[in-house]
């Protein structure tokens, strides 16, 4: 328990505060935040957590998890736009049903 509040501690030190957390985009709802990848009391570096509420998606809050900055941010985006052409349909179907069917439709057309 020490271990984890002595790393806690250093990160603080050098984000100079708390980890980071925000909403993207603006006024959707959706947060995107830093988290730390910890296991066993060691911390292994960070990562970028995207929240989707439930009110979006109509079901449970959706998390996924990224390496990168970027990814989570865009992750994030991709999903409100897709929320906001598609409504809460947009979860209907898994990434993987999403795909098959996409790829489906290429050879129909």
């Amino acid at each position: 328990m020490y271990r984890i509040a002595y790393t806690l501690q250093i990160l603080a030190q050098r984000t100079k505060g708390a980890l980071e957390s925000w909403e993207r985009p603006k006024k959707s709802g959706i947060r995107v935040r830093e988290i730390l990848n910890a296991h066993g009391g060691e911390t292994y570096g960070g990562a970028y957590l995207a929240t989707i509420p439930a009110k979006i998606t109509g079901k449970l809050m959706l998390r996924q998890q990224f390496k990168e900055r970027s990814e989570a941010e865009k992750f994030a985006e991709d999903t409100f736009r897709g929320y906001r052409k598609q409504g809460q349909e947009l979860f209907a179907l898994s990434d993987q049903q999403r795909r098959e069917i996409a790829a489906h439709m290429a050879l129909v057309l």
